[in-house]
């Protein structure tokens, strides 16, 4: 299936797809021509739409609206805010192009991990990556719009584990850009520690220039080494698999990442009553 639109020919066949989550819609006319014409075959004419150029249907907004309601809950649970260099906040085309909410939450599955390393110690996690089509909300989001409940399970899915997945420095370098030739579900994400140069080569990890010799602590989840995505990770834990955590190793990523909010939200409490001691 796909994600964006689609309009080609397939020896003769015509597919037109508009995209996820209905924001298009074609309007497709087929026509069949006279037989005195001497085409046996139809004409299709198709026009891409934007659906939100034509007015709801009342009736259908009030039954959206109460079908929706049980995930008011959801909605108004706030789990923390989204800082301004994220925004504009988007998810939209994760399997194209990195987008800005794929690098907030894979910062803070690198933070999760990290948040009980000692000061001034080796990190567990040097960097986050997820494959695009991991990160599934497709939607922009307004300025006022923070990281809720319901935005966590439509962005992320509760199943996924994160694991630690060790990577030489000279694989990193150059298994990113492989997942980047066209759109697809492995487009590789990455937290906002990771740089790459204009060729798409990786230069630096948690905010240091990369060292080809090292071997990173990378945070994923299983499909992080498939090769039809990036024939060079791939490859590399073909020829060494005892490289590969073990699966049962991993962390549920919705409970990793709450963990961490609810973390900075204490914090934050027992710094204001402090706060308030002194005053």
């Amino acid at each position: 299936h796909d994600h964006h639109v689609v309009d080609r020919s397939v020896e003769g066949t015509r597919i037109l797809k508009p995209g996820l989550d209905g924001h298009k819609a074609w309007m497709i006319d087929i026509t069949w021509p006279s037989k005195a014409s001497g085409r046996d075959t139809p004409i299709v004419e198709a026009q891409l739409l934007n659906v939100k150029d034509w007015p709801a249907d009342p009736e259908l907004s009030i039954m959206s609206e109460k079908a929706y309601a049980v995930l008011d809950p959801l909605r108004r649970t706030q789990l923390a805010k989204i800082p301004s260099q994220y925004r504009p906040l988007t998810s939209f085309n994760s399997r194209g192009c990195r987008v800005s909410m794929g690098t907030y939450l894979l910062s803070r599955i690198r933070d999760a991990l990290n948040m009980y390393d000692p000061i001034g110690g080796t990190p567990s996690c040097d960097c986050a990556m997820l494959k695009g089509g991991n990160v599934r909300g497709g939607r922009d989001y307004a300025e006022d719009e923070n990281l809720t409940l319901e935005v966590l399970q439509s962005e992320l899915e509760e199943t996924k584990e994160i694991l630690v997945i060790p990577l030489p420095g000279f694989i990193l370098r150059v298994g990113l850009r492989e997942t980047w030739e066209a759109p697809n579900p492995g487009w590789m994400q990455y937290d906002d520690g990771v740089e790459v140069d204009q060729e798409g080569f990786v230069e630096k990890v948690n905010g240091q220039p990369l060292d080809t010799a090292k071997v990173y602590k990378v945070a994923s989840i299983v499909d992080f080494w498939r090769k039809r995505d990036s024939p060079t990770i791939g490859a590399y834990f073909e020829v060494n698999p005892s490289q590969l955590p073990e699966h049962d190793s991993g962390q549920p990523i919705h409970a990793l990442l709450i963990r961490l909010f609810a973390m900075e939200i204490w914090s934050r409490i027992w710094k204001a009553q402090i706060g308030r001691a002194h005053v």
